[in-house]
């Protein structure tokens, strides 16, 4: 009696399966899972940072705001400097800062008119801002919005999700292919920083309204710009991180419309005239 093998399928050692797709799901499985672990992480940033003390970003920001005020200044500066001062702690008490928010100006020279919102509580404002207002109420309107930045504590919110979204991609595409990533997750990230912008004007506003009792001269600086630029081409809405300088105008003007006139706006302290640079 004679015993043969039987033959064997050629495809028995042969998986049915691709490891490529296999691959893929667990690639994709693994994206997932980070994407998702990070957003909580973010969202509980935003929601969280309230409780995070002042204390805590002051440190962070120290050594970089030590060097700022090691820089030398004029006396004329210096005098203006404390006028900005005490209009910065004046507007922080009308806008309903917690107690404990500090509140610290810088003045620099720059060649373009900006006011920036750093941690720690400080705000650090142009000289070319200072020279594109004519009211006092016109530089209380930049400041307060600083001012609603710090209160909101949105440069933290901000920095944090910068940085959760930057590890995110690096994690998932490395550090070259992250930079893509991170670029398009900030395109995503502005309709959000509009609202923040956006919350910061009307809160601003109210502080005004409290402590001028108009609204009046707050859209001095917007317009300046608006008048420099208006023979350039506007981007769409999409790409600015501000919402756009009309809209801003648009929104004054409409928190205006129940409010008296007032004979004249409060001028500017004596000390920041003495320093803003002569008109053409």
């Amino acid at each position: 009696m004679s015993y043969e093998n039987p033959s064997v399928r050629h495809e028995v050692n042969v998986s049915q399966r691709s490891d490529l797709a296999s691959f893929i799901r667990l690639f994709l499985a693994f994206c997932l899972i980070i994407v998702v672990g990070f957003a909580a992480l973010s969202l509980t940033l935003r929601f969280g940072a309230r409780y995070i003390p002042f204390s805590f970003e002051a440190r962070l920001i120290n050594p970089a705001i030590r060097h700022l005020q090691s820089q030398p200044q004029k006396e004329s500066q210096v005098k203006a400097l404390k006028q900005l001062q005490t209009l910065a702690e004046t507007l922080a008490e009308h806008l309903g800062a917690p107690a404990d928010m500090p509140v610290n100006i810088h003045l620099i020279e720059a060649t373009s008119p900006n006011a920036l919102t750093t941690l720690g509580g400080h705000i650090i404002i142009t000289q070319e801002i200072l020279d594109s207002v004519r009211s006092e109420n016109g530089l209380a309107m930049i400041i307060a919005h600083e001012l609603a930045h710090i209160k909101n504590r949105d440069v933290l919110v901000t920095l944090g999700t910068g940085v959760v979204f930057s590890l995110a991609s690096a994690m998932i595409a490395g550090q070259d292919a992250g930079h893509l990533i991170s670029g398009t997750g900030a395109l995503t990230q502005l309709k959000y920083s509009r609202q923040q912008e956006t919350a910061a004007d009307e809160q601003a506003l109210g502080a005004l309204r409290s402590y001028y009792g108009h609204t009046f001269g707050a859209d001095e600086f917007f317009q300046e710009i608006a008048n420099k630029h208006k023979d350039r081409e506007i981007l769409p809405e999409f790409l600015y991180t501000h919402p756009a300088i009309n809209k801003r105008i648009e929104r004054i003007n409409e928190s205006q419309r129940t409010e008296d006139m007032p004979v004249t706006l409060t001028p500017l302290p004596q000390e920041i005239l003495d320093i803003q640079s002569p008109q053409p």
